[in-house]
């Protein structure tokens, strides 16, 4: 992955130097560069009644430029704001009335970002939600459902259901 180098100030007529054309290009390849990771469970995760349960994120669509995951939370390479997409559908329904299932993202283990209130009782219902999330260099981001259904549930374990995509947007 490229680093930002601090372009050296010329006056016209200047030579540049070697060094100062590798800063110019590194610098180009850089703003280029735009880490990012599509991670989904692949097991699914069983969330208790009355619990906020870190939803497994053991699946890799895509990723790119040193985005990876650790404890099933997303690790971000560099700071910045970062574009979070996120959902959560259940393998099956369970409950009546005011239960429901909700998905959230934690930003370093606080929460950030919160999705849809679904009921639980919908056939193989889904939470969802996005936003943008302000990120230091190695926070991490986090994947959890809340259920109140009566009983357990479990996420449905593919890549279009319950999942985690996470991308860089710009500088902070």
């Amino acid at each position: 992955m490229a680093s930002w180098g601090t372009p050296v100030t010329h006056t016209t007529g200047d030579t540049l130097a070697v060094s100062d054309w590798n800063t110019i290009a590194n610098n180009e390849t850089f703003l280029a560069e735009a880490p990012y990771g599509m991670y989904y469970d692949s097991v699914g995760t069983s969330c208790p009644n009355f619990a906020t349960t870190h939803v497994n994120l053991g699946g890799t669509t895509a990723s790119g430029y040193s985005m990876s995951v650790s404890s099933n939370n997303v690790v971000v390479p560099i700071a910045g704001i970062y574009i979070v997409l996120f959902a959560v559908e259940m393998s099956s329904g369970a409950g009546s009335g005011a239960d429901y299932i909700c998905a959230s993202v934690n930003h370093n283990g606080s929460a950030a970002l919160v999705g849809s209130l679904v009921p639980s009782y919908t056939t193989a219902g889904g939470s969802a939600g996005g936003g943008l999330v302000k990120c230091a260099a190695s926070d991490t981001l986090g994947l959890y459902l809340a259920n109140t259904a009566g009983t357990a549930l479990t996420t449905a374990a593919n890549a279009t259901q319950t999942f985690l995509h996470v991308t860089y947007h710009g500088f902070s």
